[in-house]
């Protein structure tokens, strides 16, 4: 839409640079996506973004406005914290934290932004998303990580020996 502006603007972004502003009325929205290459299949996922709402200007509505995303990675979604946005208003920028498992090395992440009462013109701003491998309970090295430490412990062990055969003490004659 041109000319879209906010009663109130959220201040910039803790992130930084531009955002992206998405509007909670179904018929003007649709999921952000991006497919995700890389992963570990089974290792758990942090994901964390800047959100941030408003009330498009020029438009009245009742208090009780409500939004929110549903993040799904994969086959999983989460809720993120349901947002109440004043008439006239916005909500300033919160950061938020949710954590995925992967189940293939390519998983689909996706944005879907939310809101209450039906019809009306709550917006809905996103930045900052980052995902990050979790390296909390439960995570184990790669295989790959096993193999590249055993070698290092045997380059090590072969360079301590080389070194300890350099320095012997030299025999010295014995005479009586």
């Amino acid at each position: 839409r041109s000319g879209l502006s906010l009663w109130v603007m959220p201040g910039a972004s803790p992130a930084g640079g531009n955002y992206m502003m998405i509007d909670v009325v179904p018929a003007y929205n649709g999921a952000l996506q991006q497919t995700i290459n890389g992963l570990n299949s089974g290792s758990n996922y942090t994901l964390t973004f800047y959100e941030a709402t408003g009330q498009q200007s020029g438009f009245q509505a009742p208090s009780g406005m409500t939004q929110q995303f549903s993040v799904s990675l994969g086959s999983q979604t989460i809720n993120a914290p349901l947002l109440n946005t004043p008439n006239n208003g916005s909500d300033g920028w919160a950061q938020v934290s949710m954590t995925f498992t992967a189940n293939s090395s390519s998983e689909l992440l996706s944005f879907v932004a939310n809101g209450t009462p039906a019809g009306e013109p709550p917006m809905i701003m996103l930045d900052g998303v980052s995902l990050t491998q979790s390296l909390g309970q439960g995570s184990a090295p790669e295989p790959g990580t096993y193999a590249m430490v055993g070698m290092g412990l045997l380059t090590l062990g072969w360079g301590m020996r080389k070194r300890r055969a350099q320095v012997a003490p030299a025999k010295l004659p014995v005479t009586l």
